[in-house]
Order: C-alpha cells, then structure tokens, then sequence
C-alpha cells in the first residue's frame, strides 16, 4: 500500500526517479534492463519494503518475479560488486609473493565469494554479449577496487581447497600463470610455509 501511494504521488517514500536512481548504483546494468513496467512491479512488491540491502531485494524481486535466468544471474554478479569489502587483517598477515613462485604454501582469501553462471555476465556487465556456457569467477575487494578472477573447473576446485587448509605451491593442479593472476587479484595469499589456517 505505502509502494502504491507512492506511485500515485509520490509522497510519503520513494519516487520511482529515486528508486531507479537508487538501482544504478549499485545494478547498473541490471537497472538499464528494467522498463516502467518492471519498476514499478517492484516498486509495489513486499521485496522493497524488506529490511535489506537494496541489491538484495531486488535480487528476492527477480527470482520471485521468475525473471531470466541471464537477469537473475548478472544481477547476482553486481550486487556481489556492490557488497565487497577489503579484508585488512588478511592483507597484514600475508607475505609479499618472490618473483619466481616457487615453494610455500598459498590460501584463499575468505573475503572473495565464488560466483558461477550459465551465461557470461561479466562480459555483459562489461558492456559485451553474454554467451552461454559454464562459468565461474571468485570476487573480491583489493586495493581499492574489485577483482573478478575467472576460473575453470579445476581452478575453481584449488581455491575451495585453499579456503580449508593451505595448500602447497609445488605440485599443486593448476598452473603457475593462474597461481599469479590470483595472487595478484588478492584472491589467494602466499606464505613461505603451512600455518594449519586460513586468512579470514
């Protein structure tokens, strides 16, 4: 009801101007795809009304309004852009990676959360079409940004490994050049040896 009178005119909360507003921040494409119509549907559910994140509302709106999966899927993706926070602790506790990665141990970053998806939705949030397919990518907060680690099936496996115990760099089933780019991405952290943990 206070959604509908708002529509009608616009006093006592949320102009849909606002809300929309409100959308881009945080789901900019996803926003971009929502016509009047889909709006203001939201805008009159009990999803805006909830005790949550915006992203996430609109999240509990899509999946209830049985929106594509592709909708549903890239604006899973913003709204873990939107929710990222660095993990300062994690950072003061690894150490700076050798040149040549050879030895030690790495692990993951319990900060970064795994994202799949059946469509390329980094690509579309990027601006680019969004293939079908089977993807997956780890993001995170790292220096002062957001990092989006793409990942195949086996690489993806190395990192649920590492948020359980340390895992060692010799040996380990994935190659030297994505052990970097996840270093490099903060997703994983290096140390010269095991410590029996994780950096939380």
């Amino acid at each position: 009801e206070i959604a509908g009178a708002v529509l009608a005119d616009g006093v006592g909360g949320i102009a849909l101007g606002q809300l929309r507003e409100g959308l881009h921040s945080v789901t900019p494409r996803v926003e971009g795809a929502l016509d009047d119509e889909a709006l203001s549907s939201f805008a009159t559910s009990a999803h805006l009304l909830a005790r949550a994140p915006l992203a996430r509302r609109l999240d509990a709106f899509l999946e209830d309004a049985e929106a594509p999966t592709v909708v549903r899927e890239l604006a899973t993706l913003e709204r873990a852009i939107a929710e990222v926070r660095p993990n300062d602790e994690a950072t003061h506790l690894s150490e700076p990676v050798p040149t040549r990665l050879k030895g030690g141990v790495v692990l993951a970053n319990l900060s970064f959360r795994v994202l799949e998806a059946t469509h390329d939705v980094v690509a579309l949030h990027a601006g680019g079409e969004a293939v079908e397919g089977a993807f997956a990518w780890v993001v995170g907060a790292h220096d002062d940004g957001v990092s989006l680690l793409p990942c195949q099936p086996d690489e993806l496996a190395f990192f649920r490994a590492a948020a359980n115990e340390a895992q060692s760099v010799e040996g380990a089933p994935v190659s030297r050049e994505w052990l970097r780019e996840a270093l490099v991405a903060g997703a994983l952290f290096w140390r010269p040896r095991a410590t029996g943990g994780t950096l939380a």
